[in-house]
């Protein structure tokens, strides 16, 4: 059985691996265009296939339509940042409402404190890196739903050193991004971060919760 579900499942997050790799390694080809975003929404689609067959019946469907809005997000990312930045946001939204419905029981205070600091510093870090950059507010606004949901991670029943590392993650290669975006890092140097550290953090979320949601029925 075990080899069963290894086999069913292998091939979704070996093509998402092999998609992420390809999208490093061919990213900023000035003729990709969209066959580059086809392979760059590839990696996470991968995963939100992963997780609607692995977990799909178990309550997966919501982390499924959160990877597929991500997944389209890093698509339209190569031409529009604007509408990249509003399905981030609303997948945010969704996984926010997730991670509070599957709430750790007996929270302690140190990790409410933790979720909070992240909810508060994150948003804090983009207002003091975009501020006055026109539009600063929506920067800290879209900081606020990526801080939102690495704290919601944090105090879930997920194991926090997959699905809430995996969301910090997630939260800083955005802020690589917007850092870029409002002049405070030179032109490009993110993007050899933070598309790594973006993927993996989805990575590392898409799996721990998997497995999670597969044992708890």
């Amino acid at each position: 059985m075990p080899r069963r579900a290894l086999a069913d499942h292998r091939p979704f997050l070996l093509l998402s691996i092999a998609a992420a790799a390809a999208y490093y390694f061919l990213a900023g080809d000035p003729v990709a265009g969209l066959p580059l975003a086809i392979v760059k929404g590839s990696a996470v689609g991968a995963l939100a296939a992963y997780a609607l067959r692995r977990a799909g019946h178990r309550g997966g469907r919501a982390l499924s339509a959160y990877l597929a809005l991500c997944a389209v997000a890093d698509a339209v990312g190569e031409f529009s940042y604007l509408y990249a930045g509003t399905t981030i946001g609303l997948a945010c939204l969704v996984m926010i409402v997730f991670l509070l419905r599957n709430r750790r029981p007996g929270l302690q205070g140190s990790q409410m404190a933790a979720a909070a600091a992240v909810v508060v510093l994150v948003p804090t870090i983009v207002a003091l890196l975009t501020t006055p950059v026109p539009n600063w507010q929506w920067a800290t606004a879209y900081a606020l739903l990526l801080a939102g949901m690495a704290g919601a991670a944090w105090i879930s029943r997920f194991p926090r050193y997959r699905v809430g590392i995996g969301a910090l993650l997630f939260a800083v290669s955005n802020v690589l991004l917007v850092a870029q975006a409002a002049g405070r890092l030179p032109p490009g140097s993110s993007e050899w971060f933070s598309w790594p550290v973006g993927y993996i953090g989805q990575l590392l979320l898409a799996i721990g919760i998997v497995q999670t949601l597969r044992r708890s029925v």
